[in-house]
Parts: C-alpha cells; structure tokens; sequence
C-alpha cells in the first residue's frame, strides 16, 4: 500500500496515511477530522540495482541518483 501525505484545509495539520488507492477518497484529519483536504507531494526514496540510494526532492535541493 502507497503512504500518502496530505494537508488539512481546516486546522492546517499535515500527516501521512498508508492507505490503499480506492480507499484515498475516504481519507480524515486525524486531528480535526475535516475531510476537506489536500494531496501534497512528497519526498520519495528508491534503492537502485547496484545497492546505491537515491532520492528525489533532498534538502539541498539537488535530485541525487546515487
């Protein structure tokens, strides 16, 4: 199952949910729980073949592939 994050229009609380794709829609605040939310996009991570990391969206800025 993908972990998608997403900010919270109401109270402005972001978080994350490990949910499946058709369950998406159902989706809460868990502090407020306003359904009137938004998908963001987050940094992501992958392992690459030869045992090396790379990483999307890094803090320096920079896409790093290892």
């Amino acid at each position: 199952m993908p972990i998608y994050e997403f900010l919270c229009k109401e109270c402005g609380k972001k978080f994350t949910v490990l949910v499946g794709i058709s369950e998406k829609e159902k989706v809460k605040c868990p502090t407020c729980e306003s359904k009137n939310i938004t998908q963001v996009i987050s940094a992501c991570s992958f392992k690459v073949g030869d045992g090396s990391r790379g990483s999307c969206g890094s803090s320096s800025g920079r896409t790093n592939f290892g």
